[in-house]
């Protein structure tokens, strides 16, 4: 029953009309049995909720830990109810192309200042090294001895911001706070990259105008669609000469 609420919950249906979905799909499939005893109250739809949204970062998570590299991080701000919320999204190459895996939509954090924003960035990622780690904990207690299902989760190390220094991209708006958060999240990758045992040398993180490296990469913003779509296919042929591993691609 709670499988069959996060799905209806997952394609947004309300939590007053999950209950009366489920009696009318079992009357629907089995017309002539009474499969349904209770249908899930409101209150405990509501709550799943919170459950689904764990899930979702978890999978994010997932996702993100299996990539290879990052190909890109955005992230924007909004408001809700005077609330200010930030979201984090990644651009992972997959096969046949590339996939955004949104790690947390609506990251809190005490105020907009681009310092603040920052350390609300990074601590989402250590969240989602939290959630690994919590899951392979699980996977040992409920299946012990199971290696190879231990073998399937990734490790929480795995989740790293430190992937973008393989050529990723910074993107944000280019307003004058966002310019200022780049830069401090910029370094914030820098120093989380070092950490790792990584050289400056082996840094290299774009982003809207330049380099990381101060290496001039002319990037211009177009309202045309065409446009756009032909730079993205020059990043594309860049990123594939510099690092065609990044892609998944042999050189060779």
């Amino acid at each position: 029953m709670t499988q069959m609420v996060l799905e209806l919950l997952s394609h947004r249906t309300p939590p007053s009309c999950v209950g009366a979905n489920i009696l009318t799909v079992a009357n629907i499939i089995c017309p002539n049995f009474e499969v349904v005893e209770e249908v899930p109250a409101v209150s405990f739809v509501r709550h799943c909720r919170s459950v689904l949204s764990y899930m979702t970062k978890l999978l994010a998570a997932y996702q993100l830990a299996l990539a290879e590299c990052f190909l890109e991080h955005h992230s924007d701000g909004t408001q809700r109810r005077h609330i200010s919320l930030n979201n984090s999204i990644v651009r992972i190459a997959i096969e046949g192309g590339f996939k955004c895996v949104t790690l947390n939509s609506a990251i809190l954090s005490e105020d907009e200042t681009s310092q603040v924003l920052t350390q609300a960035i990074v601590r989402t990622f250590r969240e989602g090294r939290a959630m690994l780690q919590t899951w392979r904990v699980v996977t040992q207690r409920v299946y012990p001895g199971r290696a190879d299902l231990l073998a399937l989760l990734p490790k929480p190390s795995d989740l790293s911001l430190s992937k973008l220094t393989n050529g990723g991209w910074i993107m944000t708006d280019t307003c004058n706070p966002a310019r200022k958060f780049r830069k401090l999240f910029m370094a914030a990758i820098t120093e989380i990259a070092e950490e790792e045992g990584m050289t400056k040398n082996e840094i290299t993180i774009y982003e809207a105008g330049k380099s990381y490296k101060y290496m001039h990469v002319y990037i211009h913003y177009y309202t045309n669609i065409n446009v756009l779509n032909l730079y993205f296919l020059v990043f594309t042929t860049r990123l594939l000469a510099s690092s065609p591993q990044c892609l998944g691609w042999r050189s060779d």
